[in-house]
């Protein structure tokens, strides 16, 4: 269960050049740009997708499809939320059958053409990266990954999110 949760929160865990989105004269950069502006809001995990290559460095190649009805059964949680703020912070929640709190990760993510940067900082450091594409209010998000842990970043992974806005605050 905790390897499906460390490599999930590497999902929206991005490559970021800073941990600041703020330009010399304190301007957010994020705010002028298109892929930010869709990645803001909640992103709510609707469906895996994972084409692993040599599974476990056999000849055999595997394909998993889990949608979100499954995670409890297949990945140990019952659901995952993304939240990406325009300030370059994101929170990804994981929550049990019982909707109670299994992990919270935390960090730092960027956007640059159509790929977001992750970075992960809590409850461990990683990084990641993820081609990114919005159709309607369904996000899908892209990237190759270790997956099976054979050492090699060569396994296919794409998540399947819905989006929903973020609640206005009154700062």
């Amino acid at each position: 269960m905790l390897r499906c949760i460390y490599i999930l929160s590497s999902f929206l865990a991005v490559i970021l050049f800073s941990c600041n989105n703020m330009n010399k004269d304190g301007d957010n950069i994020l705010a002028g740009n298109t892929l930010a502006k869709q990645m803001t809001g909640q992103w709510h995990t609707i469906g895996l997708h994972v084409e692993a290559k040599s599974w476990n460095n056999t000849d055999k190649d595997s394909i998993f499809d889990i949608p979100s009805t499954e995670f409890n059964f297949k990945l140990g949680f019952n659901k995952n939320i993304g939240t990406y703020k325009l300030d370059g912070s994101f929170e990804e929640t994981y929550y049990s059958y019982s909707d109670s709190l299994l992990m919270r990760v935390t960090g730092n993510w960027d956007a640059k053409g159509d790929t977001v940067y992750v970075q992960q900082m809590s409850p461990s450091i990683n990084e990641n990266h993820y081609y990114f594409e919005l159709k309607g209010d369904t996000g899908y998000f892209k990237t190759y990954l270790d997956w099976d842990k054979d050492g090699k970043k060569d396994d296919l992974f794409t998540s399947t999110a819905l989006k929903k806005e973020l609640p206005q605050s009154s700062e």
